[in-house]
């Protein structure tokens, strides 16, 4: 009697937790566009994209991306999984050629960032070339991580125009 009590209360438990307290099955990631992006009304578009507080406009779908100042590329995705709306943590990771920062000396070829997502909303990720030192030709590649596991990549080729 005392097993089955045991065994109901866990099963109780169990049933009567909230989803999110289970934590987000991640099914993997959908890439829905990439190319060119311009930035766009951050407060109008926060919403659409996830509560990023960046919203961006797609310029042009392309994978060869001039190396020029102020140019921004990426990609926009969608986390596939449940439930909807589960805040995960999300890693992204930028590999290009190697960039030399003159400020700092540091030679580096790949960066990495973590941020926060909601799974099933529309996210943009990218990159932006800031700084004449960050113009740098050839293979870039835009990837993203859950738990260590990588969903998705996205090639670029960055050329001098």
């Amino acid at each position: 009697m005392n097993r089955l009590m045991t065994v109901l209360l866990i099963v109780l438990a169990c049933c009567t937790m909230p989803f999110s307290a289970l934590g987000a099955q991640i099914d993997g990631v959908d890439i829905v566009s990439y190319g060119i992006y311009v930035a766009g009304n951050a407060e109008k578009n926060a919403a659409e994209q996830g509560g990023q507080e960046k919203a961006w406009k797609l310029l042009e779908k392309s994978d060869r991306i001039p190396a020029k100042m102020a140019t921004s590329f990426g990609i926009e995705y969608i986390i596939k999984g449940a439930p909807a709306d589960e805040p995960v943590k999300i890693t992204l990771r930028y590999l290009h050629p190697i960039i030399s920062n003159p400020e700092t000396g540091k030679k580096y070829t790949s960066q990495e960032v973590s941020i926060a997502a909601l799974v099933g909303k529309k996210i943009h990720e990218g990159y932006t070339f800031d700084h004449e030192w960050e113009l740098v030709t050839g293979a870039w590649v835009i990837q993203v991580f859950y738990d260590g596991r990588k969903l998705a990549e996205q090639y670029f080729t960055v050329y001098k125009p």
